[in-house]
């Protein structure tokens, strides 16, 4: 007969591809931190703002697992340096869900200094405000890339994101599935890296922040081009 998929396949795959570092996000209600659950040094991640940990799980063959949500007026998670330091090739995944188009709506990203301009964001993967569509841009201090959805995603369903970065720093962006483009950058500080963010883009210097409305779970780092 047919056989099943075991209640923990999703998370049985992510343990396959031996993520460098893996925040599952599905922490006990009130945790003070998002355990990393990757098979490099664990480098947990800091909820700041009110973050809630227990909220209903998105993804199925999860075995019933929780994901963080985020209220988007103050949620983050803050990711410590270090995850980005060996340069590429890497790939980035995660699963977001948000119903959100007022506002920008961000999902992850990591800097390479104070987050205020352009070139100091390593990477970063949001939705656009008012279409809801997916961009992800890899930042260069020569020449940057941008890749663009064309579909809403702020629809209330879950959503995959996988974000692949080749050794000759290619990006390509995959959503649930197919790639939806990829573009290239040039000069890029991977060693300078300084941490990153999940659910928010906390401006400092005055930079304006934004902040996601939704929730998100199993975002991990390889330390391979996965396209």
């Amino acid at each position: 007969g047919r056989k099943r998929l075991a209640q923990s396949w999703y998370r049985q795959l992510v343990h396959t591809g031996t993520p460098g570092h893996w925040w599952p996000l599905d922490d006990v209600a009130g945790a003070t931190s998002a355990a990393d659950k990757g098979y490099g040094a664990a480098l947990p991640g800091i909820p700041d703002g009110g973050v809630t940990f227990g909220a209903t799980g998105i993804i199925t063959y999860d075995d019933g697992a929780t994901v963080a949500s985020f209220d988007g007026t103050n949620d983050v998670i803050a990711l410590p340096a270090g995850v980005l330091a060996g340069g590429s090739p890497f790939s980035l995944e995660f699963w977001f869900t948000t119903s959100t188009t007022a506002t920008a709506q961000p999902l992850v990203r990591y800097d390479d200094s104070d987050g205020v301009l352009a070139n100091t964001r390593l990477i970063e993967i949001r939705l656009n405000a008012t279409t809801g569509v997916l961009r992800a841009d890899l930042n260069g201090g020569s020449t940057s890339g941008t890749v663009t959805g064309s579909t809403n995603l702020a629809d209330g369903v879950r959503h995959h994101v996988v974000v692949s970065v080749s050794d000759g720093d290619t990006m390509t962006v995959h959503v649930d599935g197919p790639s939806i483009g990829s573009a290239s950058a040039t000069g890029i500080l991977y060693g300078s890296d300084v941490g990153g963010e999940i659910g928010a883009k906390v401006g400092n210097s005055g930079a304006t922040s934004t902040w996601l409305t939704g929730s998100m779970a199993h975002v991990a780092f390889y330390t391979s081009d996965m396209t």
